[in-house]
């Protein structure tokens, strides 16, 4: 089992300014969520079917910008994901916090692992946040 620091030493960029900068743009994107968090897991072909397609294409293309990509569940480095974990904020959103999966964990993981990983990453956009699945709220 990986711990979060592991995890965090894996995504988290090299150098100081690069950490710095990265924290920054997670605080203004914390900011502009209001407290609600519309989340995603969706594989590649999944994307295109999605209301917010266009941002999360966007999205995903500037995160496989970065210098080096990992999948959030193994931390294993990811050229080619298989599948992205996706939150924007809940009202009209203009950006959109993104991850990738590998291939192997998207058809072979554990779902409580994979939702154990989720839950860790969107712990980082949204610090102290509560995540529901909306099929257990709703009627």
């Amino acid at each position: 089992m990986t711990t979060l620091r592991e995890i965090e030493r894996l995504t988290e960029p090299g150098n100081r300014q690069q950490r710095r900068a990265r924290r920054a743009r997670i605080t203004r994107f914390s900011r502009r969520q209001s407290g609600i968090l519309d989340t995603a897991l969706l594989s590649i072909g999944e994307i295109n079917r999605h209301p917010r397609h266009q941002l999360f294409f966007r999205a995903a293309a500037f995160w496989r910008e970065r210098s080096c990509p990992s999948c959030f569940v193994c931390g294993e480095p990811l050229p080619f994901p298989a599948a992205f974990l996706f939150a924007t904020a809940g009202a009209t959103p203009t950006q959109a916090a993104v991850s990738g999966m590998c291939a192997n964990c998207w058809r072979h993981g554990d779902e409580v692992e994979i939702d154990d990983a989720a839950t860790r990453v969107l712990h980082e956009v949204a610090p102290g946040g509560h995540f529901l699945d909306p099929r257990a709220v709703l009627p």
